[in-house]
């Protein structure tokens, strides 16, 4: 089964409205070992794009640049987390959190990423004791992690059974995705939002909440959740009694068998014994 892999770090860019000044030809170098890095990575060479994000460090940390030092080092965990060497990625995360010269921003990212990793491990409390500190860091500063923490917060609430909190902080991760433009996390935002709805058996609020999720989804091409919505879209409609349960089924396996994904096709048909053939 392929491991959820949390979002990749983009190249090192310095952001200005006008032209940025040239860069030395070292930081050049490295940017461009960064670029070899994502591409590998997209296609799923681990150990190729792992090899390159390790050169950018080294041209990085031999001119002590602390912004690309703490790029390469999220990304490198990046790949140690998709291999699974989830003990080699606490390391790497270690040395971003330890870094007193990568900009908190990086710092934040760090302890974000050991939280989500903590979570699909099962551990909800060590989770939540690093989204925290995520947060801590992230808060003050307005970084662009912050809607994806609040996220992770409010599938913490979801697994305590606390809809309100989940609402709250659902509801603050979307103000937070939309002032930075995450689509993506946006989306994500909203499928909790209808998820608490569901959980507080407010079939209508969490019918509209999917829809509006489904069309986030399509708009970013994201597969998996465009399944995850038509399933809670079906759950929502059984709740209300109407009559196009099966037809969000339907499109739910529809989806799952495009993208050939046994695990999402038998969750569908989970929940179609579980709505349908009672």
């Amino acid at each position: 089964m392929k491991r959820v892999i949390y979002g990749l770090i983009v190249l090192w860019l310095t952001a200005c409205s006008s032209a940025p000044p040239p860069r030395p030809p070292l930081e050049d170098n490295a940017l461009q070992w960064t670029q070899r890095g994502q591409d590998a990575f997209r296609r799923g060479e681990w150990q190729e794009a792992l090899d390159a994000y390790q050169e950018g460090l080294r041209i990085y940390a031999s001119i002590e640049q602390g912004d690309g030092i703490g790029v390469e080092l999220l990304n490198i965990a990046t790949v140690q987390y998709a291999m699974g060497d989830i003990v080699a990625m606490d390391k790497t995360l270690d040395r971003v959190l330890n870094n007193v010269g990568v900009p908190a921003v990086h710092r934040a990212e760090a302890a974000y990423r050991r939280a989500y990793a903590k979570l699909n491990a099962a551990d909800a409390d060590g989770a939540a004791a690093w989204l925290e500190q995520a947060l801590q860091r992230c808060a003050p500063i307005d970084c662009a992690a912050l809607g994806a923490m609040y996220n992770l917060r409010a599938r913490l609430a979801l697994l305590r059974g606390d809809t309100v909190v989940a609402d709250t902080d659902a509801r603050r991760a979307a103000e937070a995705n939309r002032r930075h433009g995450d689509q993506i996390e946006e989306a994500n935002s909203q499928r909790l939002l209808a998820d608490a709805a569901l959980r507080s058996a407010n079939g209508a609020q969490a019918l509209a909440l999917y829809e509006q999720t489904l069309t986030l989804d399509k708009a970013t091409a994201q597969t998996r959740k465009i399944v995850l919505d038509l399933l809670g879209a079906a759950r929502a409609a059984a709740m209300l009694g109407r009559t196009d349960v099966v037809a969000y089924l339907e499109r739910a396996r529809s989806v799952a068998e495009s993208i050939d994904d046994a695990v999402l096709a038998q969750q569908v048909d989970a929940t179609r014994r579980e709505l349908v053939q009672k």
